[in-house]
């Protein structure tokens, strides 16, 4: 574990998954034990002490300390190896209720950044690799996957001349581009404002129309943005691209899980942001 023992006692939510610390690691457990008893003060998202989550394909002891959450034990039984698609769901339910820090993706992440044209994830090559994946031609293709290796030149951001990385954030929208009444300042009738503007890092306007107005108008200098703007995209775009696969079909179906079960456990621990 790379918590410590005093985040774990004080946390609101803990999730377990693929583990069984109660038998395993009972010092860490009895931290766990503290956090639900709220013996440091820690309120839960219930004021009632911290909230146990356990994801396993077994019944362990563990997860019978599971917390009893809108009516149902927070235990979900999954198959053996889906651990990643559970996550990955659960990932894709905080994106799509807005569940995240908002506030700190914006402005303290690399969010904004854009990412080099030639960079593809497995939603964009449909075959579940990244760009640059070079297949070993002396292995036989098997059932399950490919043996290979990565050129990994892709996998980088679109970069200034002087090699920085190129920061396109909604900070400096909601700073550089306004004249006094809130107006986009490009002195024409565009219909941007403050407004009208979500400065939500997921707005289509903010990563594509506005930034596409703001190099129409010249507010926006194409050579420090890079020659194919258009085909660039933000980091923020590649992560709603990669996780909107796992959708909750798609989760229920790889991991077996219960679906009311499931939509508890994406809740929950999603409550406290």
């Amino acid at each position: 574990m790379t918590n410590t023992w005093t985040d774990i006692g004080t946390s609101d939510v803990i999730l377990i998954i693929g583990a069984n610390p109660a038998e395993n690691h009972p010092m860490a457990f009895k931290h766990i034990t503290y956090a639900l008893e709220n013996k440091y003060g820690n309120t839960g998202p219930d004021g009632n002490g911290a909230k146990l989550i356990v994801v396993d394909p077994r019944y362990t002891r563990s997860a019978s300390k599971a917390s009893i959450w809108n009516g149902r034990q927070m235990y979900c039984k999954m198959r053996s190896g889906t651990d990643i698609a559970f996550v990955n769901g659960m990932i894709n339910y905080v994106i799509q209720n807005k569940k995240y820090d908002q506030p700190y993706v914006l402005n303290y992440s690399t969010a904004g950044f854009l990412v080099n044209e030639n960079f593809k994830g497995p939603a964009e090559t449909g075959d579940g690799k990244f760009s640059g994946f070079i297949p070993d031609a002396s292995q036989p293709v098997p059932t399950l996957g490919q043996i290979g290796k990565y050129d990994k030149s892709s996998w980088n951001y679109a970069t200034f001349v002087s090699s920085h990385p190129k920061a396109f954030k909604a900070v400096n929208i909601a700073t550089d581009f306004w004249d006094a009444s809130g107006n986009c300042s490009c002195g024409t009738s565009c219909g941007f404002s403050k407004d009208t503007l979500s400065l939500d890092p997921a707005s289509q306007y903010y990563i594509g129309k506005f930034r596409q107005h703001l190099l129409e108008v010249g507010l926006l200098n194409t050579t420090d943005l890079g020659p194919n703007v258009a085909n660039e995209r933000t980091v923020w775009e590649h992560v709603l691209l990669h996780y909107a696969r796992y959708d909750k079909n798609t989760v229920i179906n790889l991991t077996g899980a219960d679906p009311l079960v499931y939509d508890d456990i994406c809740e929950l621990f999603s409550i406290t942001g």
